[in-house]
């Protein structure tokens, strides 16, 4: 697909609208989608290149991201620097959502990727993806109240009432960027479990262990932020 001002390698997502209209909520989820995709201008956030409509499809045109998820290309282990680079890039795009009112709700490794083949992490563009369950923080109600993946979601999110009107803001962002550093820096998942409502009940739970010998090994600046991050009161947490 060709770009007016840049040709661009694309990945295309498509929608099927039968489908869509079957679901309750359906349309407003996909519209909102669209929305904050299209209006998305961060390095380290996807790109939507096209939006296209045919009779029975809607087809979005994103930038190619050839160089697969963060964590798949690590053999599971993040060296420090490496580790605190990876936060710091994740965090500029938090920071440009937060700042146009925007919450991912849905940050996990498999939402972080490269953008090139073969080129270290290091010099790479991490990007976050999937928009999938964003809303706007003051668009309410939101079409899903609670929503996320288990183990990497916040307690204001996971434990709220799908059947109320619930207010969170883009902290929730900070609190799974939290989990996902906790990681980088342990090797160690918060909520970990031996199937998906063990990792589930965990996470509702909210209990963190920060007293594990892989967290002690860290600096205090970093189990400080770790912490900082992970505060289950959203009022308390680090923004």
């Amino acid at each position: 697909a060709k770009n007016t001002e840049t040709e661009e390698r694309v990945a295309i997502k498509a929608f099927n609208k039968e489908h869509i209209l079957k679901k309750d909520k359906g349309v407003e989820n996909i519209r909102e989608e669209i929305e904050i995709t299209w209006n998305l201008n961060n390095k380290n956030l996807i790109k939507m290149i096209e939006l296209h409509e045919s009779e029975n499809s809607i087809y979005m045109v994103l930038e190619l991201l050839e160089g697969g998820e963060i964590f798949s290309l690590s053999g599971g282990c993040i060296q420090y620097d490496m580790a605190i680079h990876i936060l710091r890039e994740l965090l500029k795009g938090v920071n440009y959502l937060a700042k146009h009112n925007i919450m991912h709700r849905d940050l996990k490794p498999e939402n972080i990727v490269l953008k090139f083949k073969g080129v270290p992490i290091k010099q790479n563009v991490i990007k976050i993806v999937d928009f999938g369950l964003s809303a706007y923080k003051d668009d309410q109600p939101h079409c899903f109240v609670k929503c996320g993946t288990p183990g990497y979601a916040a307690p204001e999110v996971i434990n709220s009432k799908s059947e109320t009107h619930i207010f969170y803001d883009s902290k929730c962002d900070i609190f799974s960027l939290g989990i996902i550093f906790f990681f980088m820096m342990t090797g160690v998942m918060p909520y970990d479990g031996a199937d998906f409502m063990e990792v589930l009940n965990n996470n509702r739970k909210g209990t963190i262990n920060f007293n594990i010998p892989e967290l002690k090994a860290q600096p205090d600046i970093v189990v400080e932020l770790i912490k900082g991050m992970l505060e289950l009161d959203p009022k308390k947490r680090v923004s």
